[in-house]
């Protein structure tokens, strides 16, 4: 089963924050439980601590503005889920490494952006997935998350 879920705030992301989720399980109540617990944990709970001024210092970065004026921005990382055998668990860490620096160029003068991150690679080499900034495609980070993950170890059939 796949959702579709966009949060919107009316002041601060007015087109929405959009995610699909697919929820797994043998059955409907099971599937639901699924998305419901993808959603919260992975974007919801960002989204609050965002809008509460909550953030963890360490990923704080500073960008100069049009007019030269130093902005601060704090950042707030989502919970990374992870399918099949991983031997590293710090993947969160490991994403923002690779966007940090590209995305200082890239951010709106809107309190809040929103960076999805999708990286999926098969037993086979096959890598599937999406870089969304603000909910458009960011190629240019794609390609640098899909050669990261080019470097996966595969010890199961499936990694995400």
């Amino acid at each position: 089963m796949q959702l579709m879920i966009l949060t919107i705030h009316h002041a601060y992301f007015p087109d929405g924050i959009e995610e699909n989720i697919v929820g797994v399980g043998t059955n409907i109540k099971d599937k639901v439980s699924s998305v419901l617990d993808n959603y919260i944990n992975t974007t919801f709970l960002p989204i609050i601590a965002s809008l509460s001024n909550r953030h963890n210092p360490e990923f704080n970065f500073s960008v100069i503005a049009d007019e030269g004026k130093e902005v601060l921005w704090h950042t707030t990382l989502g919970n990374v889920r992870l399918q099949g055998e991983w031997i590293d668990q710090n993947q969160n860490e490991s994403f923002f490494e690779i966007v940090k620096d590209k995305i200082k160029n890239r951010l709106s003068s809107d309190k809040i952006n929103w960076l999805k991150v999708y990286v999926s690679k098969r037993a086979d080499g096959t890598i599937i997935g999406e870089c969304l900034l603000n909910n458009i495609p960011w190629e240019e980070v794609w390609a640098d998350l899909k050669k990261y993950a080019e470097s996966w170890e595969m010890k199961s059939d499936f990694k995400a």
